[in-house]
């Protein structure tokens, strides 16, 4: 596709003006707006070389890693004794119930039995998925011990030994590495974001672990990871509505979680288990590898939920030594973390939170921390005297898929903030066939819009006799490996991968659900599209957004869409 950015920018401009403040400072929310989707639009637009954004990660990885070699705890005051006593005693309250740690350091069983692989790439697989993972391809760990004590939990289930039989007899019983590879993904133009590849056995440990830490999240402090976006989306409108809740975001937060701060806060029991699961040194590309003063970084299992259950309870130590009370349920809590994602109430609890934070070795990101004014940012959204602002972020232009999906997001945006995008919507356009869909489709079928819109005369679209809509959208060809009665089909491009058929290993894959019908779809990089048939019953049906990013109305994203499509 042949779409020039300085173009594409410049119909932006032609909507919204030049303005090159920032969304915070701005005096109301449609020029809050504004500034928005200017700074918004191509600050993770994939430009070809990730070589510079590349090197500006592994820096700050590397800077990050040496902060936590460096870290030693510094309580200057009796004030500071007395909050790092109470962060201590809530991590002692969260890990140790009714006398007995969640977990026994001496048996892996309970991060055994909670345990899965994942969905991403690890070190020595040949594939992404359940199947490739723990029956096609060698166990990798950094330890033998963690695959002799899964060997064993796994010879409770006879079709499950008998696959890691099959397994073993083709691949080797396991293959000891010294730690995990970094990787690098998209974040921005100017910088990725550092992951850690970890071995596929040392990965279902940590999501074992992880699954426990999350599960003690819900019942200690009110935090259930999967409904938590929403609660700190709603705590950050109502802050920016009336000044009272403050978000803090932190710098490379995953990454600055010191070795040496875990020792000294964690109970040795959860420390043990930590230790034993996570990678301690990483393979740098041409560089070599490096020692990880850090516990664990993204891609490793446990962090999330580590991070998480580290901040609840330095947010509920400063709620202590502050002498308030410490809210836990969902309708009387003003507080919310979700990773490093803080919101709290403004006064001494903010105070006591950020004196912690700084103890602790973590850096409070300035540009991303709100603790004033009619601005908060958390989870995705951004609120301007609570109405949400986000911008549209593209990342690619090269297929017309991507072209939908800028379009509909545009629309939407439009819909959200009252902001017409006609030149910028027309500009996209020009560069993709005019496919019409309903409004529950995916962004990358179509170009989303109301029925009212919509042409009669249209031949791809139609209404049936029993009231039904026939219209075509465009819908990703997935590629699979199926299982049939003589064995695997494997793609031609897959051959050499190193995929065989491990009947039992299939049979645990189907009880486990990883298997869709006789077979799994492949994660692939980019999808081929084909424009499909479909039927809906109600063309304007709609999956309405949560509460916590404000309900719109219909009229509006009616009004959105016309705007900029037919102006």
């Amino acid at each position: 596709m042949d779409i020039s950015t300085y173009a594409l920018f410049s119909n932006l401009l032609k909507d919204v003006g030049v303005d090159t403040g920032l969304p915070h400072n701005a005096t109301n929310h449609v020029e809050a707006a504004k500034r928005s989707i200017q700074s918004s639009l191509l600050k993770k637009f994939n430009t070809g070389s990730t070589d510079g954004a590349d090197s500006a990660a592994l820096l700050k990885f590397l800077q990050s890693n040496h902060r936590c070699r460096t870290w030693s705890l510094q309580l200057n005051t009796s004030s500071d004794e007395e909050l790092w006593g109470e962060f201590k005693s809530s991590l002692y309250r969260f890990w140790i119930r009714e006398g007995y740690p969640l977990c026994c350091p001496d048996t892996d069983l309970v991060p055994l039995s909670r345990g899965r692989v994942g969905p991403g790439a690890a070190v020595g697989s040949i594939g992404e998925s359940f199947y490739a993972k723990a029956f096609n391809s060698p166990m990798s760990c950094t330890q033998s011990s963690l695959y002799h004590s899964y060997k064993s939990y796994v010879s409770r289930f006879p079709r499950w030994a008998e696959a890691d039989q099959i397994r073993a007899q083709t691949c080797g019983d396991f293959d000891i590495v010294t730690g995990s590879r970094l990787a690098f993904v998209p974040k921005t133009a100017k910088i990725s974001r550092c992951i850690c590849v970890e071995p596929n056995l040392n990965m279902y440990y940590q999501l074992g672990l992880g699954d426990v830490l999350t599960s003690r999240l819900h019942d200690q402090f009110g935090i259930s990871l999967q409904d938590q976006p929403f609660r700190n989306r709603d705590l950050a409108r109502i802050g920016s509505y009336y000044d009272s809740n403050v978000t803090i975001d932190l710098e490379s937060a995953s990454d600055s979680i010191a070795v040496n701060l875990c020792k000294e806060v964690l109970p040795k029991s959860l420390w043990d288990l930590l230790s034993r699961y996570r990678c301690r040194s990483t393979d740098v590309p041409g560089l070599g590898t490096f020692d990880l003063d850090m516990v664990s970084s993204m891609g490793n299992g446990f962090t999330f939920p580590l991070q998480t259950m580290l901040f609840c309870a330095m947010v509920e130590a400063s709620f202590r030594y502050a002498e308030l009370p410490f809210p836990t349920n969902f309708v009387q809590k003003e507080w919310g973390v979700f990773g490093d994602d803080l919101i709290v109430p403004k006064g001494r609890v903010t105070r006591y939170l950020l004196r912690l934070l700084k103890l602790s070795g973590f850096i409070v990101n300035d540009d991303k921390s709100f603790f004033e004014g009619p601005f908060r940012e958390s989870c995705g959204s951004d609120y301007y005297l609570g109405r949400d602002i986000r911008g549209v972020y593209l990342k690619s232009l090269e297929t017309p898929q991507d072209i939908y999906v800028a379009i509909n997001r545009l629309n939407y945006f439009s819909m959200q903030t009252g902001v017409k995008l006609p030149n910028t919507v027309q500009y996209l356009l020009r560069f993709v066939p005019r496919v019409f869909v309903p409004l529950h489709e995916a962004d990358d079928s179509g170009i989303k819009v109301p029925s009212c819109l919509l042409s009669m005369g249209r031949k791809d679209i139609a209404i049936n006799s029993n009231g039904s809509w026939a219209y075509r959208a465009y819908k990703p060809r997935t590629r699979r490996i199926q299982f049939t009665d003589d064995g695997i089909v494997i793609p031609r491009f897959l051959r050499t991968r190193g995929y065989f058929f491990n009947g039992p290993g299939a049979w645990v894959a189907f009880l486990q659900r990883s298997l869709d019908g006789c077979g799994f779809a492949l994660r692939l990089k980019s999808s081929t599209y084909t424009l499909t048939r479909c039927v809906t019953p109600n063309w304007d049906a709609h999956q309405e957004t949560h509460p916590s990013t404000g309900w719109i109305p219909w009229q509006q994203l009616e009004t959105a869409v016309y705007l900029n499509i037919c102006s």
